[in-house]
């Protein structure tokens, strides 16, 4: 996995502030058991802090040698290839089962949550409704 950092020079005239990119440093880290539960399904994978190779280069080098941008199913990674990665790492099948079924109980709460917040902003827009509504009619009625 590739994390992409720049660095900047700061440009400030008189009349304007700019920033200027010059150059950036491409680093590679290793995937491990991650804890996101916005997987779909299967166990997430997170980069390591530590990074193992660096590479540093110039903005125009790297925008001229990176290639075209990739689709965002493009970006997914299957569910078989990250628990290759994890077992790879030296995670357990236990440690992963308990992520995954701790991301299915963070899911099935945020459903139960989001249904609420629904029902919520419901009812408190039919009580601002009932406020409003009686007042007109009554002076419709005039």
């Amino acid at each position: 996995m590739k994390n992409v950092l720049t660095s900047m020079r700061n440009v400030v005239t008189p009349k304007s502030k700019r920033v200027a990119f010059n150059t950036i440093e491409v680093r590679e880290h290793d995937l491990t058991l991650g804890d996101n539960p916005s997987c779909s399904n299967g166990p997430p994978v997170s980069i390591k802090w530590e990074h193992n190779n660096s590479y540093k280069m110039s903005l125009d080098d790297y925008e001229d040698e990176r290639g075209s941008r990739r689709d965002q199913h493009e970006m997914r990674i299957p569910r078989e290839v990250r628990l290759h990665l994890i077992k790879k790492d030296g995670v357990s099948r236990r440690e992963i089962r308990d992520v995954i079924v701790e991301n299915k109980k963070i899911k099935e709460q945020n459903r139960k949550n989001k249904v609420q917040n629904q029902n919520s902003a419901r009812e408190k827009f039919m009580h601002s409704v009932k406020k409003v509504v009686p007042p007109f009619l009554k002076k419709t009625k005039q």
